[in-house]
């Protein structure tokens, strides 16, 4: 009995050393080389792969000042500043196709929390603020990038979304100049 309580215990305790296990070689990487940016992408990656979001966002935050605010290192945080609205969004469409399924009671009152029409609005609120954030990442991305056409592409495809046809279509013609995208910016 004592071994399996023990054994228990390590068990319990795993996550935890595996995550510091894991992350102590690029900490120790760091701490030598403290102006690598990859370090601590590679570290935000293995934070966020162990569910820890906080703490990714925070290796990312603590390389900006020893890298000069490193390109690479912004652009992993506006990824990471997408996710909570992404998350939002899915909650939001959950509940909407839940309301919709349900059938309304003969008084026309619905049940506890906000209604159908309110949950759209927070669902195109949800919707205009991730296409801008992204706008703002592919075009970031584009500027930064100018031969990798597929940040062209999918910045065509998110300001076709938001009804600015004519960018879209001026995007959509760059990235057409890559062979490999014709099809998809077509």
């Amino acid at each position: 009995p004592a071994l399996r309580s023990g054994s228990n215990k390590r068990q319990e305790v795993q996550p935890v050393d595996r995550v510091t296990r894991e992350t102590s070689a690029l900490l120790t990487r760091i701490e030598a080389n403290p102006t690598e940016a990859g370090l601590y992408i590679q570290l935000a990656a293995m934070y966020r792969k162990f569910n820890q979001p906080d703490r990714a966002r925070a290796a990312l935050e603590q390389g900006l000042g020893p890298t000069g605010s490193n390109y690479q290192i912004m652009l992993e945080l506006m990824e990471m500043d997408l996710d909570p609205f992404r998350r939002n969004l899915t909650i939001v469409e959950e509940k909407l196709r839940t309301k919709t399924a349900a059938p309304v009671a003969e008084d026309g009152e619905d049940e506890e929390g906000p209604s159908l029409d309110d949950l759209r609005k927070i669902r195109l609120r949800l919707l205009k603020e991730i296409n801008s954030r992204e706008i703002e990442l592919y075009r970031l991305k584009g500027d930064r990038f100018p031969l990798e056409l597929s940040h062209r592409l999918e910045l065509g495809y998110r300001l076709m979304r938001v009804d600015q046809i004519d960018q879209a279509i001026v995007e959509l013609q760059m990235a057409r100049k890559d062979p490999k995208l014709v099809g998809r910016a077509a």
